[in-house]
């Protein structure tokens, strides 16, 4: 399990780079891509309080698994609209 946390937290990293250098692509204003590469942490903004609430009633390594399939099909959506 240690290891797949690993592997997820680095394509978090790989993603979080990404992300505003896609948005490079269409256009080099730097507000855009600011704007663009804000968004993604707005998110972990808005649930971070409600996610820990709800994550104490579910069984803690289930959760992990089942949040790191979801990023794996979240990032493999990513790389094919891109």
């Amino acid at each position: 399990m240690s290891a797949s946390t690993s592997v997820t937290s680095l394509g978090h990293g790989v993603m979080a780079v990404a992300v505003p250098w896609l948005a490079k692509l269409p256009t080099p204003d730097p507000v855009l891509i600011g704007l663009v590469a804000g968004a993604g942490t707005l998110p972990l903004l808005w649930l971070s309080r409600p996610a820990g609430v709800i994550t104490g009633c579910f069984d803690p390594h289930r959760l992990l698994i089942c949040a790191n399939g979801l990023r794996v099909v979240l990032s493999l959506a990513l790389v094919a609209l891109a």
